[in-house]
């Protein structure tokens, strides 16, 4: 189920964070760098080790939400998806477009961390535990989605290549989304994903 699957990738986006501050921090040259840094390059170190998880997943997703129901692509379920996709393609095919959802979530995961301790750190004097971290959370997805959001719309499109088609490139993806509608191509839908990024 998706509250189960979600809280299994917190919980080990947690975990590797936690991970990663502590080799920061007994680090001679990172351990004496400002806590904001220090937080944004273990969020940056958890975003890539997540990406294992999400990038596959992501890529099934957006096949099954963009397919139109007819010929050779008919999915009936997500399992059936993930099916065809390795039958069609191997297992490289569950990788296709990794390096767009590293570029999306090695830089947004820094900020939200950054962010979201940062701002829970400042606001805990005025708004109490719970109402510091409510904010701090709003306040950090917003920063991470609006800073990393046109590397999403990228990464869907490279995703959606049809199986048996060569994989388009980050630059080549861009420049055509940008001759459809120009820079509007790239915050399209971004008020809905802020919104929704707010606990």
């Amino acid at each position: 189920p998706p509250i189960l699957a979600n809280a299994t990738l917190n919980t080990m986006l947690f975990g590797v964070y936690g991970f990663s501050s502590r080799l920061i921090e007994e680090s001679p040259v990172l351990g004496s760098q400002r806590k904001a840094v220090r937080d944004f390059l273990a969020g940056s170190v958890a975003g890539a080790v997540q990406c294992i998880v999400v990038g596959p997943s992501d890529l099934i997703k957006v096949r099954m939400q963009t397919q139109d129901g007819s010929g050779t692509q008919r999915y009936r379920s997500s399992w059936h998806c993930t099916q065809m996709t390795v039958q069609r393609e191997g297992i490289r095919g569950l990788m296709r477009g990794m390096s767009a959802t590293m570029m999306r979530d090695v830089g947004s995961f820094g900020l939200y961390y950054a962010f979201y301790f940062g701002s829970k750190d400042a606001l805990e004097p005025y708004l109490g535990g719970s109402g510091a971290v409510l904010t701090a959370g709003g306040i950090a997805g917003i920063a991470a989605w609006g800073s990393t959001y046109p590397f999403d719309i990228i990464k869907s499109r490279v995703q959606n290549v049809p199986p048996g088609k060569p994989q388009l490139r980050m630059m080549d993806v861009a420049r055509a989304l940008y001759r459809e509608t120009g820079w509007s191509a790239f915050s399209r839908g971004l008020g809905v994903t802020l919104l929704r990024s707010i606990p």
